[in-house]
């Protein structure tokens, strides 16, 4: 109110629009005042980081989750620590003042990048090497003076999306075994990332690209098998069960069976269901609420169900685990 005399004719009723047209989760309803106070920074100049400070840490990330998703065509930003940063929502920031940190997130193998913007990294396995338009960052770590980081990009890949979304358990965690089906590659290296040199992951239904990233990512191993239409018996000489297994698919529900003989015993599946692909006449929450009921029916347990709003539209991920076969 304080502004509101100084602000051009007409930007009210857009900055009031904004939160409408977004319409984000419940959970981020704390956000909305600090989300509108951004919007004026362009029009009165207020600092962003001044602003900033007065959200929580790990709100900070889902801060920028709704300026991307209200400002999709953003330019792209130098993946540096001493560059100057212009966008139409930031405000440049001057050369060689940023400070850059780096700090482990809750989940282990996962890191926040912070600077004149926050977003998840993790640390590269690759040295040099990117799979997408993912940046890289370059940041004194536990007394190492130039560690690699690269960007995890919420919008482009679902894991992600889940860890900003607020997901309370995440069973992808160093040195442990992961089989992913429909994930793209992005997701693939990152989660390579995470389990390191003493973890794997499996690619179910390979494609070249993933083949060619497994040349210079070695926990990385591509398998060409469709294991939705074999026994057990066919697979078992070509891997071993494993801890976790994420699934992408759109017909995820003809593989939910086949996944218990994939897993060890306890071990978690992390469904992503996207309902518009699934069935395009009924509500998400319905659709969500099948595929719930589709994993109890083959023993699964569901711990939890979040969905990726704004990075996806109508998505959600289920993680559930499959008991001990043996009890």
């Amino acid at each position: 109110a304080e502004y509101m005399g100084g602000l051009p004719e007409g930007s009210i009723p857009e900055m009031a629009d904004a939160w409408t047209t977004l319409n984000p989760p419940e959970r981020f309803l704390p956000l909305k005042p600090y989300f509108e106070g951004l919007l004026i920074t362009d029009v009165i100049g207020i600092s962003e980081d001044a602003l900033l400070d007065s959200v929580l840490p790990h709100q900070r990330l889902m801060m920028r989750a709704l300026i991307h998703s209200y400002f999709p065509s953003r330019p792209a930003t130098t993946a540096t620590t001493n560059t100057t940063t212009t966008s139409h929502y930031l405000k440049p920031v001057a050369q060689n003042q940023i400070k850059a940190s780096v700090s482990p997130h809750r989940f282990p193998g996962v890191f926040v990048y912070r600077s004149d913007k926050d977003c998840l990294v993790t640390k590269n396995l690759c040295r040099g090497k990117v799979v997408s338009s993912e940046k890289l960052f370059y940041v004194e770590f536990e007394n190492e003076p130039e560690v690699e980081f690269r960007e995890w990009d919420p919008f482009q890949s679902s894991i992600a999306a889940a860890l900003l979304g607020g997901i309370s358990e995440m069973p992808i965690k160093p040195n442990t075994s992961l089989m992913c089906f429909g994930a793209n590659l992005l997701t693939i290296t990152h989660c390579a990332d995470v389990v390191g040199d003493k973890g794997v992951v499996y690619v179910v239904e390979a494609a070249e690209e993933v083949i060619q990233a497994a040349h210079s990512r070695t926990n990385i191993v591509p398998l060409t098998n469709d294991f939705r239409h074999t026994s057990r018996s066919s697979y078992e000489m070509v891997v071993e069960t494993v801890d976790v297994i994420y699934l992408e698919m759109s017909d995820s529900e003809r593989f939910i069976a086949t996944a218990a003989d994939l897993l060890k015993p306890n071990g978690a599946l992390l469904l992503h269901v996207n309902a518009d692909a699934v069935d395009t006449t009924s509500p998400p929450e319905v659709v969500f609420a099948q595929h719930v009921q589709i994993l109890r029916s083959h023993r699964f347990k569901p711990k939890e169900q979040l969905t990726l709003e704004p990075f996806e539209r109508n998505c959600a991920v289920i993680l559930s685990v499959y008991p001990n076969r043996n009890k």
